[in-house]
């Protein structure tokens, strides 16, 4: 009578509760109803004013409630579990990759080398895997993150793996079809891929189940300890008063304030508790359920038969092929072309898609400084070599003063403005090649279009534009208007927006005032810069439609301080410590990343910020007051790789070249000195002083080439010797 056929419940319902949770952690974040970093320290309820924490199953905005600054619990815990199960899953691949090559050959040699291998494989089990993965975290810091967890938790945990395939290897080493194996010749490399390996696979998908469990409840534990992956954050209170919190959610991270939230929120614990509790569940019972299928007797041969189906399957579709090129020579000629072309075709689609995603921030014209950040998006990056052996090879003056950065046409022609209001183009050989007046004193760096024209602000308000020639097209000017506080920047489509006091003033090509939108109640010192798309104008914290000059205020963004566009092109906010990546689709504003970093290395505010292509950040803290200027690089976790300071006060930064080496040109005992810095060195590698300046006006960056103005009226055009 034929036996009947059991259930494998645990296999079932582990993969069920594994299925869940995977795809809980990968599709989660979308799901997530609030920005797991977000805030809200207070909330009106019923016209009452409540504080944060709000407890669970009370609000339906927060339904497993928040944490003691206003954070919601279940958007971290949506976003904690994807990086905890991929750390996991690292971890238990490497170390079920050693303990599988490890136990094969401790369980199939019987010389020393076998001994030494058991040997390994004892002193790893005698020491326990949380004790050596705290030592290695705390050891390594933030420096190796998460690679250190990774280290850590696999440099001894592959000992537990090891044992049972070493064991599974010996009890098959002595079976006769190895023997009948030895005495058909068969090498020992051969037997042991071939047969043993063949006869150990069921073992190892059980025992990735299990390393995964593992592995989640010990990066529970390390976090329980307060050793968890991710950066941290510091919550002002008050201007001299910090709070330290943990940064983007992770399993681990989520658990290691037991001493604060056991307090204040418990059911953060309880949240995150349940959520490892339940998928250790589901990985231990998926990893029960293969356990009773590898002890069920010898594996199932239906796979290799399906292998082997496949492959004389595939080798008679080859014959065929020859066949058919032989005696269809121009058919198979064509249909091969064909199917190229469509290949080339979609790899085509993919680099435009790819292309696409990834903004183009030059310069309409291919000028090569367009405006004050050198392009309307304003990422002060030169694609070029910078300036490696400084000497100054000319200079120009004006006795009225300069102000203002010195603007590059794509020919070279530089332009600069004086305070008198007098614009001067002057040849890349140092001779002036025209120059032309303005009714006030000239504002800010002037600014080019995708034809050359040039356009500069005055003390009036006013827009001018010249040729490249130098002939006057248009002057726009508005009655009884405050003075221009910045220059202008200009779209590919010859629209000018520049700052008169706090109002942004967009003028079309044709000098039209299109519309003037009070940003700031007060006078500001920002220059605007420009989205990629050209949809947006940024001034500081405040965003604006280029199209209507309307203020929009994105609900689902958190507060910003200041809005940039990165390297790539993508665009980010920043409050205070924190920085938000964030796409503009539809008309919404919608955050895609977060990151945070802590202050305790330097306080205050920077002047400038940017981010790389790789999501590193750089920020520059100008040295206003009593401070030297400070030049930070960040990883894109926040980590701090890099510091440089510099006896500049005030200072600018010029822009960075190819190389990402910065060049800041700063006043230092009443003289302007520039300086050149890479990441990775605290110390300038060149630093060259500007005779007869006083104090710094602007600096330009292009290839091979600095340009400073200085407010004596200077022009420097400082290159390699």
């Amino acid at each position: 009578m034929p036996s009947k056929t059991r259930l494998n419940f645990p296999l079932g319902l582990g993969l069920l509760i594994v299925a869940f949770s995977l795809v809980l952690a990968f599709a989660g974040p979308s799901y997530a109803p609030h920005n797991p970093l977000e805030e809200i320290h207070v909330m009106e309820v019923d016209g009452k004013w409540i504080s944060a924490p709000f407890p669970p199953f009370t609000y339906p905005e927060y339904p497993l409630g928040t944490d003691g600054v206003g954070r919601d619990v279940l958007s971290q815990v949506l976003w904690a579990l994807r990086p905890t199960l991929i750390l996991t899953g690292y971890v238990a691949l490497l170390r079920l990759f050693i303990g599988t090559v490890i136990g094969l050959l401790a369980g199939w040699n019987k010389n020393w080398f076998g001994d030494l291998l058991n040997n390994l494989i004892s002193a790893a089990l005698s020491i326990p895997t949380l004790l050596v993965a705290l030592a290695i975290v705390a050891l390594t810091g933030d420096i190796w993150q998460p690679w250190g967890f990774v280290l850590g938790l696999s440099l001894t945990g592959w000992a537990d793996s090891a044992r049972l395939i070493r064991e599974q290897t010996r009890v098959t080493r002595e079976q006769l079809f190895i023997e009948a194996s030895r005495a058909l010749g068969q090498r020992n490399w051969a037997i042991v891929f071939s047969h043993i390996l063949r006869l150990v696979i069921p073992f190892v998908w059980m025992l990735l189940a299990y390393e995964i469990s593992s592995t989640i409840l010990l990066t529970a534990g390390l976090g329980f300890l307060g050793y968890y992956v991710g950066g941290e954050v510091w919550v002002w209170i008050s201007d001299t008063t910090a709070t330290r919190l943990r940064g983007m959610p992770e399993l681990g991270q989520l658990l290691s304030g037991v001493n604060e939230d056991i307090y204040v929120s418990p059911w953060k614990l309880f949240s995150s508790g349940t959520f490892v509790f339940i998928t250790v569940l589901g990985f231990n019972l998926l990893g029960e359920g293969l356990r009773r299928v590898a002890n069920a007797g010898s594996p199932s041969p239906r796979f290799f038969d399906f292998r082997m189906r496949m492959k004389w399957k595939w080798e008679e579709s080859i014959v065929q092929l020859k066949h058919w090129a032989r005696t269809r020579p121009l058919v198979f000629t064509v249909v091969t072309f064909a199917l190229v072309l469509l290949v080339a075709f979609v790899f085509d689609q993919i680099s435009k898609l790819t292309a696409a995603q990834t903004p183009v921030t030059q310069s309409p014209g291919g000028h090569l400084w367009s405006s004050q950040y050198g392009s309307p998006a304003g990422t002060l990056y030169v694609n070029a070599p910078g300036v490696e052996t400084p000497v100054v090879q000319w200079t120009f003056s004006d006795a009225e003063g300069l102000v203002g950065r010195p603007a590059v046409a794509a020919d070279g022609t530089v332009y600069v403005l004086s305070q008198a209001g007098t614009l001067h183009a002057v040849n890349s050989d140092g001779t002036e090649r025209w120059r032309a007046s303005i009714p006030a004193g000239g504002v800010g760096t002037p600014a080019l279009d995708a034809e050359g024209n040039i356009f500069v602000t005055d003390l009036l308000g006013a827009l001018t534009s010249f040729t490249p020639a130098g002939e006057q097209r248009w002057r726009m000017e508005v009655p009884e208007s405050f003075e221009a506080t910045s220059g202008a920047v200009l779209d590919s489509h010859g629209t000018s927006y520049y700052v008169v006091i706090g109002n942004v003033r967009a003028v079309d090509a044709d000098g039209n005032l299109l519309w003037d939108t009070n940003a700031f109640t007060r006078r500001v010192p920002f220059n605007p810069i420009l989205s990629p798309d050209e949809k947006l104008v940024f001034l500081r914290n405040t965003v604006i439609d280029a199209a209507t000059g309307e203020v929009l205020v994105f609900e689902t963004m958190p507060t910003g301080e200041q809005y940039m566009v990165g390297q790539s092109g993508l665009l980010y906010s920043r409050f205070e410590n924190k920085l938000t990546g964030w796409e503009y689709l539809n008309d919404v504003a919608e955050p895609r990343s977060s990151v945070s970093w802590s202050r305790t290395s330097f306080f205050g505010f920077p002047g400038l910020m940017g981010v790389f292509t790789d999501g590193g950040m750089w920020l520059h803290y100008t040295g206003e007051g009593a401070e030297d200027s400070t030049l930070l690089w960040l990883d894109k976790k926040g980590v701090q790789v890099n510091r440089a300071q510099f006896p500049y006060r005030p200072s600018m930064l010029a822009g960075m070249d190819e190389n990402f080496v910065f060049y800041i040109c700063g006043s230092r005992a009443g003289q302007v000195e520039c300086s050149a810095v890479a990441n990775g060195t605290k110390d300038a590698l060149w630093s060259l002083a500007l005779d007869g300046s006083t104090e710094i006006a602007g600096a330009s960056l292009i290839s091979e080439r600095l340009y400073v103005t200085s407010a004596n009226g200077f022009l420097y055009a400082i290159g390699d010797r």
